[in-house]
């Protein structure tokens, strides 16, 4: 087994123990029919994702806080790799992805850290 294989265990069972379950609304995902000149989108597929959301002070350079932003960290155990199109409800509010990354190790994914935007 790989280093990175372990490490993603790990942070599977963190998310398990600490985080809590929200809906991925995967517009990235979406199909659509009709000519391409007047698509028909259908409704987006949705996955069931682990994650774990903080709040992250602003600072000024003289350490004052001047606001706050809303980091995830969200689970690659539901199979699905998130897009910075796609929607995270959370507490029945969805939230736009912004500078996703994945965070990898051995060139695979442990898991996806994004800012919340609302």
């Amino acid at each position: 087994m790989a280093l990175s294989d372990d490490l993603e265990g790990v942070a599977q069972d963190l998310l398990t123990e600490f985080g809590f379950n929200a809906t991925l609304i995967r517009n990235s995902a979406r199909t659509s029919t009709g000519p391409s000149y007047q698509p028909v989108f259908g409704a987006a597929p949705t996955a069931t994702v682990r994650i774990f959301d903080w709040e992250e002070e602003i600072r000024d350079r003289s350490g004052q806080v001047t606001g706050t932003r809303r980091k995830v960290l969200i689970s690659t155990s539901a199979g699905v790799v998130p897009d910075e199109s796609d929607l995270l409800t959370i507490d029945s509010k969805d939230h736009r992805l912004e500078a996703l990354k994945p965070i990898t190790l051995q060139n695979s994914a442990i898991i996806y850290q994004a800012e919340l935007v609302n």
